[in-house]
């Protein structure tokens, strides 16, 4: 069986790891001993627990129309990658997120063909 830890240290844990802190886990488990595998255990488990990988409120995006997050991919296409970081994490946003709408478009805009042979 694995360490058991305080009440409540995981939780403190995570709110460095998920937005808006968005710690780099191997120098959150250097600082706090927890293992990195454990860590990325922790965030994926909790996750799962929010729709859409929320932050524990109703997430921003699961409200957000096609018309919004196709002009989230409009913008992502001019940003550099610290500017996207940022401004997704402003907007409570994974980039799991973004890559399934910008996979769902892309489906959308394949022709009926393309469509049949998936």
């Amino acid at each position: 069986m694995g360490k058991q830890y305080a009440v409540g240290f995981n939780e403190s844990v995570l709110k460095n790891i998920l937005p808006p802190n968005n710690g780099y886990i191997p120098e959150i488990s250097r600082e706090t001993g927890v293992p990195v595998g454990t860590l990325y255990t922790w965030r994926t488990k909790y996750r799962s627990r929010i729709p859409e990988h929320g932050n524990g409120k109703e997430n921003e995006s699961s409200s957000l129309s096609s018309e919004e997050k196709m002009s989230i991919l409009l913008e992502k296409m001019v940003l550099n990658e610290v500017e996207r970081g940022e401004y997704w994490r402003r907007k409570g946003l994974y980039p799991e997120q973004i890559e399934a709408w910008k996979k769902t478009v892309l489906e959308g805009l394949s022709s009926p063909s393309e469509r049949a042979s998936r």
